[in-house]
């Protein structure tokens, strides 16, 4: 008996080691689709019955699978992820006996490689420099569970010029007069720098220099949306450098998933406080031609 279920072992063992690694590349919040090939050169029919051992984020259209002889069949494994850290799973095929002959067991590694999440709504808004704002935006749970959700920023900063700022101001003056339409203004990846996602101020720094660090700040880090699906947070925004910040509001809950909200914050040139006029007269010398 023993000496049995060695040979079974022995035979069987090797189609557990995954023959493969299927990467699954995307964002969250967007399906990802893989293609895996099933080729069956025999004369006989093969019989296979499917199953995902790991994340439930990965899925499959149907379970049992049949491949006729000399033909080839693709099946798609979906992947639709409410996390960034998704756990190595593992897809089998088990062989199935048809007709006295059994196929043998196949098995594929999935990996998630989750490079970024696609935002749940994308806001533009306008704020002048030194201008102290509170941005308030609605929030839609984009899951069927209720639940809190953790809030934290990831902000990045594109500088600009106060030449750039002007030339922007009147692009959207000439914009404004001609089609009345708002002038949103492009986000230059170039010369990018990294904000600090901390909301913590550091003892070391002063109030103004955290402010100049950190421009855009959460009062409130828990939103739950256990009572209303629809919540509103609020942004307090001041920022002392002209430029565009590209703010990402991440919501995490460890059971039910993640999601974000993008936000543009262009900072253009302070408001007007008052207008001087003066007049002046045209000196004009004959003798010079």
């Amino acid at each position: 008996i023993y000496l049995l279920l060695l040979i079974q072992l022995y035979n069987n063992l090797p189609n557990f080691i995954p023959k493969t690694k299927i990467e699954f590349k995307g964002l969250l919040g967007i399906s990802i689709d893989k293609i895996i090939i099933l080729s069956n050169p025999s004369k006989k029919k093969l019989s296979y019955h499917v199953t995902i051992r790991g994340s439930n984020e990965y899925s499959i259209d149907y379970e049992d699978i049949e491949l006729l002889p000399e033909t080839s069949v693709e099946y798609i494994v979906k992947l639709n992820a409410r996390f960034t850290n998704i756990p190595v799973s593992y897809i089998i095929f088990w062989g199935k006996k048809e007709n006295g002959y059994y196929s043998k067991t196949m098995v594929f590694q999935l990996h998630a490689n989750i490079i970024g999440r696609k935002p749940i709504n994308v806001i533009y808004k306008n704020i002048e420099l030194f201008n102290y704002e509170v941005v308030s935006i609605d929030v839609n749970n984009p899951f069927d569970q209720q639940g809190s959700y953790n809030m934290q920023l990831d902000t990045t900063y594109n500088p600009a010029t106060i030449e750039e700022s002007i030339s922007n101001l009147m692009n959207s003056n000439i914009n404004n007069k001609s089609s009345k339409k708002r002038n949103v203004i492009g986000n230059n990846q170039s010369n990018l720098s990294v904000v600090t996602s901390n909301n913590e101020v550091d003892n070391n720094d002063t109030e103004f220099d955290y402010l100049y660090k950190q421009p855009i700040w959460l009062d409130d880090k828990l939103i739950d949306f256990t009572i209303n699906p629809l919540v509103t947070i609020k942004l307090n925004v001041i920022s002392f450098q002209l430029g565009v910040y590209v703010c990402y509001i991440i919501f995490t809950n460890p059971t039910i998933g993640e999601f974000c909200i993008e936000l543009h914050v262009t900072i253009s040139l302070p408001k007007i406080c008052d207008t001087l006029e003066f007049d002046s007269l045209i000196y004009y010398n004959a003798n010079n031609k």
